[in-house]
């Protein structure tokens, strides 16, 4: 677990230095207000999901990863508790319901607190 995470920071720091030089810097400190109300309700430690209209948007995930140390985020919605990173919002409670996933709550512009759904 420990190498994944010095791994998602080395892919950041690159994201982050490339960006820079190339003129076009890259919000992190938008990411942190991003996450800042959802990071209350989540657990302080552990294994979180994450579930995405652009799964493969990995910038987007590593920025998440960032924004929520010291916990794990997981790029898979099969967690007791999964947060979703929509682009578009409209997809988030159809997508989520896709996955067995119901929403708890809503942080608007498609950031949403997942759980699974229980029978």
């Amino acid at each position: 677990m420990f190498l994944a995470l010095a791994s998602d920071w080395h892919t950041l720091r690159l994201m982050i230095t490339r960006r820079y030089y190339a003129g076009d810097v890259l919000n992190v400190g938008g990411y942190e207000r991003r996450y800042a109300g959802i990071r209350p309700l989540l657990p302080r430690r552990g294994v979180v999901g994450y579930l995405s209209d652009r799964m493969d948007a990995r910038e987007q995930y590593v920025l998440t990863q960032y924004a929520l140390v010291p916990l794990v985020v997981s790029r898979s919605p099969e967690h007791a508790v999964v947060v979703g990173n929509f682009f578009d919002p409209r997809t988030g409670p159809t997508l989520a319901r896709e996955h067995g996933l119901v929403v708890v709550r809503d942080f608007g512009e498609g950031l949403l607190l997942l759980r699974q759904a229980t029978e």
